[in-house]
């Protein structure tokens, strides 16, 4: 559950999550004035279960924490990238 007063930012915090989990991009989302969005997420693991999950997404997970990373340009581009980190 998340909550929060009007204009906190729990969109934000769920369009970032959305991002990272691989939802699809809109030049939209980018603020205005700005080439290009960027969000990171740092998710702790250790769970089997979890490196399984990533296993068969073809992310190595040796460490207790990954750390994924979008990045969106207005062009439509999107990098992500994923590493691991003990």
């Amino acid at each position: 559950m998340l909550t929060g007063e009007t204009g906190a930012g729990k969109s934000i915090v769920v369009d970032s999550l959305a991002l990272l989990g691989g939802a699809r991009a809109s030049a939209d989302l980018i603020r205005t004035g700005a080439d290009a969005l960027a969000v990171t997420g740092v998710f702790r693991t250790g769970d089997a279960e979890v490196a399984a999950l990533l296993a068969a997404a073809g992310i190595a997970s040796d460490g207790r924490e990954i750390v994924v990373r979008r990045e969106v340009s207005r062009e439509g581009a999107t990098a992500s990238s994923s590493t691991t980190r003990r």
